[in-house]
């Protein structure tokens, strides 16, 4: 984790990544259209091809950026050779006793819609 959770709960989250290493973050979706910014709760690098089970989140409603590339630097916590930028078309909503799977790549008919940016 880049970012660590400041403030833990109960939700459960699965990140599925696809060929390239994943950075995603998750801000506030509430005050990103308020402010239109937002600082990040949780920031977590997760390799190519993995599943990252993230526990003890926060019930909330989340605005999610994916961004994928290769060539991680440790130092800015980017990559050196960016690939794409994607955020969510509607927030990520965190709530009740199911875990929520995610990919960090379009799938066909996938319910959670993914924009280029």
């Amino acid at each position: 984790m880049i970012v660590p959770p400041t403030v833990g709960g109960h939700q459960h989250l699965v990140i599925d990544t696809g060929a390239e290493d994943t950075k995603c973050t998750l801000s506030s979706y509430s005050d990103r259209v308020a402010l239109g910014r937002a600082d990040p709760y949780l920031v977590i690098r997760i390799p190519a091809s993995t599943r990252a089970q993230l526990y003890d989140l926060r019930a909330g409603t989340y605005d999610i950026l994916i961004e994928t590339g290769q060539d991680w630097d440790r130092e800015s916590n980017t990559f050196l050779m960016p690939r794409s930028q994607r955020r969510s078309m509607q927030p990520l909503r965190l709530f009740g006793p199911h875990t929520l799977i995610l990919t960090t790549y379009p799938v066909q008919n996938g319910d959670f819609l993914l924009t280029d940016i």
